[in-house]
């Protein structure tokens, strides 16, 4: 009985085997592994922003981030990446940040199997045959193919964006953001009032946090052609992979220790849509976080900041930055400094115009450096149209016909066809050794918003001067301001009328407007609304303003226009 009584022990069961995969690998199918260490994203997620934190140092550091120097042809552009140890290593850190950012994110939502470089005998994703096992820990190990190929996506990657910030002049510094919607360029300044406002302190909890969020939200949409350009990007990466990629692997591969060794089920297959999946969303990641630590830059280090000591002159401190012309970055935070004194309206920016109004040669120094700048950029504007010769008129060319009058039509067709590659070489050429107009319509506007915040702050601290000039210093120079406003105006027009477009620009002058003249016509607009501004703030004194004949004339139409 006592043993009917007695329960009966069950031994343990052995573990169930793994399943097994198409590839042979035992592994769980889940995108994130919670049991991953956190401190390594951490570490890497920090390096990766350390690493793109050396661009941003790079661009303090370099002249060419705020006031890019444009050469004149895109060979010199393409030599200079390799010639100039600063555009190397930009081009670097643009490498070595994406290859840690999207190693960083492809950690996180790849699968186990696709997660390291080399899978060792003894990792259990090591697949060995059954007859083998006593074998397999004497193997070498295995490169693993799929990270692999986005390891090498990452890397060109961030060489193919490195070259497109540079070439396009993306990653350089804006002080005063630009958005471009049909042939019209709207100016936005971030408003000072609405950060400090204490709606802002109770919406976002923080100043320090409140002031970079609502300048994101507000100021900065997101750029959509890059995202464009990245998806497009990751298919011509593919269809490469496709092609090529077997040739390539083994090729390199021959002169690996993995050389000997063939893995068939290791082998990553021609398209797989979850490598596809992966690499695709950890660039968008990369590419996101690099526009978020931009627009986090330019935010802080383009704010206006009032670095005179008490025992300073803060007006001469503020004069030597406008002149400062060799330093870029100097010279544009001066300019947005007596922007933002001139435009906002603060307790602190209302005590220093007061100040510059009251002594004269504030008020002279100020003004005539503004000035100066602005009929330096008109005098530029118009080089163009004194350098440029007399179009001589075209004789008619009876070539063509008469050949085709004495030749056979074979001869015809075999001379069409040669200035078909003629052309096409023609074309090449351009492209790399001409100057076209889009470059020099650049060249002329790298320091656009130096001239957008010279135009404003002239007009605002003038219309300003009718209640704040105690002294009648302003008055005297208010023709002087108009001559010169109106000077930049007829300047940029004149370039918009008649751009210099070159023989094989290939494109009408209307073309060259809607393409190469946003610039130009942006600023033409932020000109008029100066000057509307200040003649609306002037219309009872506009009498005794004397101008030339060619300014007066200027300003009548652009009043009726208004009218």
């Amino acid at each position: 009985m006592s043993s009917i009584n007695q329960p009966t022990i069950t031994p343990p069961q052995p573990p169930a085997p793994p399943k097994r995969t198409k590839h042979g690998l035992t592994y769980q199918n889940a995108c994130v592994n919670v049991a991953l260490n956190e401190r390594q994203y951490l570490f890497l997620f920090d390096v990766a922003v350390r690493a793109y934190g050396t661009v941003a140092v790079l661009k303090l550091l370099q002249p060419w981030f705020v006031r890019p120097d444009i050469p004149k042809n895109l060979l010199l552009h393409i030599k200079s990446f390799f010639t100039s140890f600063h555009a190397l290593l930009t081009i670097i850190t643009y490498i070595i940040s994406s290859f840690v950012i999207t190693k960083c994110f492809h950690q996180i939502i790849g699968k186990k199997h696709t997660r390291s470089w080399i899978i060792l005998p003894g990792d259990e994703n090591f697949w060995c045959p059954s007859y083998r096992k006593d074998k397999c820990l004497n193997d070498p190990s295995v490169l693993n193919e799929y990270r692999a190929i986005a390891g090498f996506y990452s890397i060109i990657f961030g060489f193919i964006f490195a070259l497109k910030y540079t070439i396009n002049y993306e990653n350089e510094i804006h002080f005063y953001k630009i958005r471009t919607y049909s042939s019209t360029i709207h100016f936005l300044y971030s408003n000072y009032q609405s950060l400090l406002s204490p709606s802002t302190w109770r919406r976002y909890g923080s100043p320090l946090i409140a002031r970079p969020l609502l300048y994101l939200e507000s100021k900065h949409p997101i750029d959509y052609k890059r995202y464009t350009f990245l998806f497009l990007f990751t298919l011509a990466y593919w269809t490469w992979h496709l092609i090529f990629w077997k040739t390539w692997y083994h090729g390199i591969i021959r002169w690996t220790p993995w050389s000997k060794v063939e893995y068939e089920w290791m082998k990553a297959p021609l398209f797989d849509i979850e490598t596809f999946n992966r690499t695709l969303f950890s660039a968008f990641a990369c590419l996101a976080l690099w526009d978020t630590l931009d627009k986090l830059f330019s935010f802080y280090f383009t704010n206006v900041i009032f670095a005179s000591a008490p025992y300073m002159d803060p007006n001469s401190v503020l004069v030597d930055g406008l002149r400062a012309t060799e330093k870029p970055y100097t010279q544009h935070l001066a300019f947005l400094e007596l922007h933002y004194i001139a435009r906002i309206a603060t307790p602190q920016t209302i005590a220093r115009r007061t100040s510059i109004f009251k002594d004269r040669d504030s008020w002279d120094t100020v003004s005539r450096s503004c000035m100066s700048f602005l009929f330096s950029f008109a005098l530029c504007s118009q080089a163009h149209l004194i350098l440029q010769k007399p179009d001589e008129k075209k004789k008619p060319d009876r070539h063509e016909e008469l050949m085709k009058m004495i030749l056979p039509p074979h001869y015809a067709s075999e001379r069409k066809k040669f200035g078909r590659g003629k052309r096409l070489f023609y074309d090449l050429v351009f492209l790399l050794l001409n100057e076209s107009v889009d470059r020099k319509t650049r060249r002329l506007c790298r320091d656009k918003e130096l001239v957008v915040f010279g135009v404003e702050a002239l007009a605002s601290l003038t219309a300003a001067s009718l209640t704040l000039d105690q002294y009648g210093v302003v008055q005297s120079d208010i023709p002087k301001v108009f001559e010169c406003l109106i000077d930049v105006l007829i300047s940029l027009e004149k370039y918009s009328n008649k751009p210099p477009v070159g023989l094989w620009d290939g494109r009408s002058p209307s073309e060259v407007q809607l393409r190469a003249l946003n610039d130009i016509v942006g600023l033409t607009l932020v000109v008029k609304d100066a000057i509307n501004e200040l003649t609306m703030a002037l219309h009872e004194y506009l009498d005794t303003v004397r101008l030339p004949p060619p300014h007066h004339n200027r300003l009548e139409k652009l009043l009726n226009e208004h009218m």
